[in-house]
């Protein structure tokens, strides 16, 4: 099946307006991090992080970042990251208030278990 003919089934059936329109590749890039830091220490993780989720919405670049935390191991967080492009990702990265989250949360983060994944966006419905 091609490429159009499946977007346009797509469409119909999550019910999308006939004025919606569907684009195959963006250069936004998502970043999703897996943070476990040791039991206990949540509250200190939490006030790092407000510093950091403040900077980082305001970077020119950014479309979502959203700090959310497990229901079932509350010492387990994910930071879902939507940026314009690979250079904005790679501004924020570097940037200096996500060094210094990282140094902040370094001594309570678990050994192993922070974790980055990086995704490219291929499709955006309109």
């Amino acid at each position: 099946m091609k490429m159009a003919t499946f977007l346009v089934m797509i469409s119909s059936v999550i019910g999308l307006s006939a004025g919606a329109q569907i684009s195959q590749k963006s250069p936004q890039r998502t970043l999703i991090a897996y943070m476990k830091v040791v039991p206990g220490t949540q509250g200190r993780f939490l006030q790092s992080a407000q510093n950091v989720i403040i900077k980082s919405r305001r970077e020119p670049g950014n479309l979502i970042y959203i700090l959310q935390q497990s229901s079932k191991e509350p010492n387990q967080f994910v930071f879902y990251e939507v940026f314009r492009t690979e250079a904005d990702l790679e501004y924020h990265r570097n940037s200096p208030h996500v060094r210094a989250f990282l140094e902040e949360t370094k001594p309570i983060l678990l050994p192993g278990k922070f974790t980055l994944e990086k995704y490219e966006n291929l499709m955006t419905i309109n």
